[in-house]
């Protein structure tokens, strides 16, 4: 059953992190400390993954929802929704920085080493 606000205000983690689940991969994260974060789990690439959409209640249960759809939307055009960029005033994903033209992220100025061929 989809979340409602007033049981995302309502949320609390006893001992152990909490999940309340909206539905799509959306869920509410709060741990023991409190606070509470919008989180979403998808799958690319064939590994598990985790997007954070931010902490509620500065991101709404509706901006939540509308950027689990954007993310869906991006999977669906087969695009990592991690490699978009926060969000407008308007709820919109913004890109991130693009990649280079080889499609991998220059790590060396991580101190990184540079990732092997066919990762």
């Amino acid at each position: 059953m989809p979340l409602t606000d007033s049981a995302c205000r309502a949320a609390k983690a006893e001992n152990a992190s909490k999940k309340l689940s909206d539905g799509g991969g959306l869920y509410l994260y709060v741990p023991p400390t409190g606070s509470k974060a919008w989180r979403m789990n998808y799958r690319f690439g064939g590994k598990q993954k985790t997007l954070s959409f931010g902490p509620y209640p500065r991101v709404t249960l509706a901006d939540a929802r509308a950027l689990r759809e954007n993310a869906k939307r991006a999977l669906a055009d087969g695009v990592d929704p991690a490699m978009i960029k926060g969000k407008t005033a308007t709820g919109r994903m913004t890109a991130s920085k693009p990649l280079p033209a080889s499609g991998t992220p220059d790590r060396s100025r991580h101190g990184f080493p540079p990732m092997p061929s066919g990762c």
